[in-house]
């Protein structure tokens, strides 16, 4: 929690910083930009309320003298508040009033129920009736939005590392349009730059020297039961900040088409639609719809250093569950993997949450948590999941417009359902906006 003794710390009678001015974006109307002379002797930060009191904090700035411009993320949509620039030693400028405007008329609405076990906020899209970019806060309340061609999906945005705004993948529905566009966007909704990404599909992630791990499709004829066919399997490409792509696996690597998994009608085969990277940006971890497996790759060497799932599986599975059928998003854990198991129609409970326990001596995989939706929803397209910190995880139930806050005990303690004809894409949670602090 951030001390709020500054926000009643300053004495009206000092000398009041100069020129300090509050303007709303015209285009997302829950962002604005605070500016202000600072000086040179002491650091300056915003610090913003709303009706009920404290709201904000941004980051002490100690740029020196001169212009200073911050952007204020994290408010409400059609709410007053109120901003004032302080200095560490005291000095403070006149509390500087303003409102954000009214969302967007076509923005999509949801219903919410129970209450959430988390803080912070989800970097999410909706498809379907009205395409919109959203960050929403844990009570699933909008703090900054973007519209999007509706014939273009959005399956992934994420916080960009510069920490300037959003970057999202502008695809195609079907996977086989023209190359999608990964777009940089400013927290004011200008678009910042974006790169062309030839065969690009599903999952990206963003890398601290600003490159991008990317998913591809990769398309080659092969022989499957004594045919030549062309076959879609799939590439992890690296694409620098300049648009330069580099190849460093493919499935073609180390999977064979008709052994690992029957090839359908349209050609697709591995079907890899979720992508991570550690920590340490050291292991990508890949997930292969359409063999049912999981594998981790080196970034360095570009080969395959862990597979769970498949014919080659590292793991055996045992247990009283079934082993996962056709996943999609996954989250790493202390034991094992977190997996959205999308299963298809033959299940009678529908998808679920799957919790894998990955014993890399016996090599044995152990089902330890197996959660469908209750009633049961089939997710035929994506779905994601994220492990919380208190045990409990957090499900995008994609195709049915559902998110989910599940206990570590399997209890369902908050949800989120889209108005009916909207989806909603894979997330990002993260605990903070960048440059701002909540003090509510």
């Amino acid at each position: 929690m951030i001390p709020l003794l500054s926000f009643f710390a300053c004495d009206p009678g000092e000398t009041l910083l100069d020129g300090a001015k509050v303007t709303v974006s015209p285009d997302v109307v829950t962002v604005a930009t605070a500016t202000w002379e600072a000086s040179a002797e002491a650091r300056s930060r915003v610090e913003v309320s709303g009706p009920d009191g404290p709201w904000l904090v941004t980051d002490w700035q100690d740029q020196g003298a001169g212009k200073v411009e911050v952007p204020l993320l994290g408010l409400l949509s059609s709410t007053d508040y109120t901003a004032t620039v302080v200095e560490e030693g005291g000095a403070s400028s006149e509390a500087v009033a303003f409102g954000t405007g009214a969302l967007p008329n076509d923005v999509p609405g949801w219903t919410i129920e129970g209450e959430p076990f988390w803080e912070g906020y989800l970097f999410v899209a909706t498809l379907g009736a009205a395409n919109f970019l959203f960050i929403l806060d844990e009570h699933a309340r909008v703090v900054w939005y973007q519209t999007y061609d509706i014939d273009r999906d959005v399956i992934r945005v994420r916080p960009r590392r510069d920490k300037l705004g959003l970057v999202h993948a502008l695809t195609y529905e079907g996977d086989q349009g023209p190359a999608p566009d990964i777009i940089y966007t400013n927290w004011d909704g200008a678009e910042d730059r974006r790169l062309t990404v030839d065969s690009y599909t599903h999952d990206f992630v963003e890398l601290a020297d600003g490159s991008l791990g990317v998913i591809r499709r990769e398309m080659r004829e092969t022989l499957v039961d004594g045919e030549n066919v062309r076959v879609q399997g799939n590439l992890l490409s690296e694409v620098a900040p300049d648009g330069t792509v580099t190849d460093l696996w493919s499935t073609w690597d180390d999977f064979v088409p008709g052994r690992d998994t029957e090839i359908d009608s349209t050609g697709y085969w591995t079907h890899a639609n979720a992508l991570d990277v550690d920590t340490d940006e050291a292991t990508y971890t890949l997930g292969l719809r359409g063999i049912s497996t999981i594998v981790d790759i080196d970034r360095a060497t570009g080969g395959v250093t862990r597979q769970v799932g498949g014919v080659d599986s590292d793991y055996a599975f045992s247990g009283e569950f079934d082993a996962p059928f056709e996943q999609h998003q996954f989250d790493t854990t202390d034991e094992g993997l977190v997996i959205f198991d999308n299963r298809d129609r033959t299940f009678d409970d529908g998808s679920r949450l799957l919790e894998l326990s990955l014993d890399d001596g016996a090599g044995a995989a152990t089902v330890t948590k197996s959660w469908p939706h209750v009633p049961p929803l089939w997710v035929y397209v994506l779905g994601d999941v994220d492990r919380l910190d208190d045990g409990g995880t957090l499900v995008a139930w994609t195709s049915s417009g559902t998110m989910t806050d599940f206990g570590a005990d399997g209890s369902t303690r908050w949800e989120m359902v889209l108005d009916i004809g909207q989806a909603v894409s894979y997330f990002e949670r993260v605990s903070a906006l960048p440059g701002v602090s909540r003090v509510r």
